[in-house]
């Protein structure tokens, strides 16, 4: 499956890159905003993962689609991959400017009555939310032209459209605060005005990779009627994803103050990032896994589902065993604020752990997408949501930072714990222990055996640097260990290896 690799590899890449970014950048932004300002950031993050409910599960239900008839090389499986893609590009524009002219109306009531600001003014709040409005409005349709190159899985030019304007965003919005204006509201503008190039750019590049001639298809709504099972499934999953995973968010900003907020925030950045560990891999793994399901082929589905949850498995357990276990190390070597460090080392930990297990579900779940199988885990996530808010509110009110945290770790191990024998049972009946056992259990394990003695026994230098040398090398041996163990990880490495020896034999 080389493309199935290529298209990793390039996920991984433009992952590392935006998880490189995500982790220098944040604490620079707080210290040239201020930690209040930089609270605004959060709620940037915040309100665009709930309007994410907005996607109405379109974006996926494009992505498979694209994979499906992507299999047939006919001019009518062309015309139907431009006309889905019309009739959902139209769907997120329509959508996108509701909801950015919604945000700019309600900028002056957020900005008095939920934002709980202590020394930036309201009006300066209600400017900056004004403008999240409209960089909304201008980047939302970009989810969709993102999703067409996924199911075409042009995912090496996404990857490059996505590595430049991050980079442009980012290192610009860096330049703007320290040498032209310190004003949340002017970050904002820069933000809008990337975002806007950014969509524009992808719509260009989707264009030109789709099949046949490059003309613009045609708004069918029938083609919604015909989806709209799926699309359904979508939308309740991504409706009570997005309410699971702002929920602490939202009790914090509203129970403690903006600048607790803003370490929150700062938190969730580096335990939170090790998302991009896990996304290149489903980005990737998806629409594979949907064409294999349309060709019923039971083994070649089976090989792939577990090697990519090995490949799950060896990439984030290390990095999450890093955080969780050396999350005052990291910080210090992040930042250099003890103050930080002090606030936020508690909930990094526990946000690692959590991310973690969310991470491993990954794959298990693209294999019930691939299949169209979405109500389980809408069930799954609706239960979820009502146990969800009020055990947020009672962790956060008696626990602080640290209670908010505990509940996104409750809630995905109930996931692990009782998703995956339904899944399994259903779709690769008899090999749920060959998940927990193999493609978690393996690379866990081996893992284990070089992090644990490194926590208990290692004396830590002084100064920042020498700490991140110290915590990359522990990182390095962790996946080395962890893909030692894994046996499709193993079997692949020793390929390479017997290919290198036989080249050299002959040279």
């Amino acid at each position: 499956m080389p493309s199935l690799r290529r298209n990793i590899t390039a996920n991984f890449a433009g992952k590392l890159w935006a998880t490189a970014l995500g982790l220098v950048f944040p604490p620079i932004y707080a210290r040239l905003l201020g930690i209040e300002s930089y609270g605004l950031v959060g709620v940037w993050s915040s309100l665009t993962a709930v309007l994410g409910i907005l996607d109405l599960g379109l974006s996926t239900t494009l992505t498979r689609e694209l994979a499906r008839y992507s299999t047939d090389d006919d001019e009518s499986s062309h015309r139907e991959m431009r006309n889905a893609v019309r009739t959902i590009e139209v769907v997120f524009w329509a959508v996108g400017a509701v909801a950015g002219g919604g945000i700019v109306i309600l900028a002056p009531f957020v900005a008095q009555h939920w934002v709980n600001a202590q020394h930036i003014s309201s009006d300066l709040v209600a400017r900056s939310i004004r403008v999240m409005g409209i960089a909304f409005a201008l980047q939302w349709p970009m989810g969709v032209y993102n999703g067409g190159l996924l199911g075409l899985q042009k995912q090496v030019a996404a990857n490059i459209i996505q590595v430049a304007f991050t980079t442009i965003r980012v290192l610009g919005a860096a330049v703007l605060v320290w040498k032209i204006s310190a004003a949340i509201d002017v970050f904002f503008v820069w933000q809008a005005a990337v975002m806007a190039t950014q969509t524009l750019v992808t719509k260009v590049a989707l264009a030109k990779s789709l099949p046949g001639s490059e003309r613009a298809g045609t708004f069918q709504l029938e083609l919604l009627a015909r989806n709209w099972r799926f699309s359904t499934g979508m939308f309740f999953i991504s409706i009570s994803s997005i309410a699971l995973t702002q929920t602490d968010k939202i009790i914090v900003s509203k129970l403690l103050p903006l600048a607790q907020f803003g370490y929150y925030t700062l938190a969730w950045a580096v335990g939170g990032a090790l998302t991009n560990f896990t996304n290149p891999v489903f980005v990737a793994v998806f629409p594979r896994l949907t064409q294999i399901a349309k060709k019923n082929q039971p083994e070649e589905l089976s090989r792939v589902y577990h090697a990519s949850c090995q490949i799950i498995s060896v990439v984030l357990l290390p990095a999450a065993a890093v955080l969780s276990l050396f999350s005052r190390e990291v910080l210090t070597a992040w930042s250099g604020d003890p103050r930080l460090v002090a606030e936020a080392s508690n909930v990094v930990a526990v946000v690692a752990i959590g991310t973690a297990l969310n991470g491993l579900m990954n794959i298990p779940y693209a294999l019930t997408l691939a299949f169209g199988w979405t109500r389980l885990n809408a069930v799954a996530n609706l239960i979820a949501v009502l146990l969800m808010a009020p055990m947020e509110y009672w962790l956060t009110k008696s626990y602080g930072l640290t209670g908010a945290a505990i509940g996104w770790l409750a809630l995905n191990f109930g996931y692990v714990a009782i998703l995956m024998p339904i899944i399994h049972r259903r779709l690769l009946r008899g090999e749920v222990w060959r998940w927990y056992l193999v493609d978690v259990g393996l690379p866990l394990a081996g893992l284990a055996t070089v992090v644990l003695p490194f926590r208990w026994l290692i004396d830590w230098p002084g100064g920042r640097f020498m700490a991140c040398v110290y915590l990359a090398g522990i990182g390095i041996v962790a996946v080395a260990a962890a893909a030692i163990a894994a046996p499709a990880s193993r079997e692949r490495g020793l390929a390479l290896l017997g290919r290198w020896y036989a080249f050299r034999r002959t040279t």
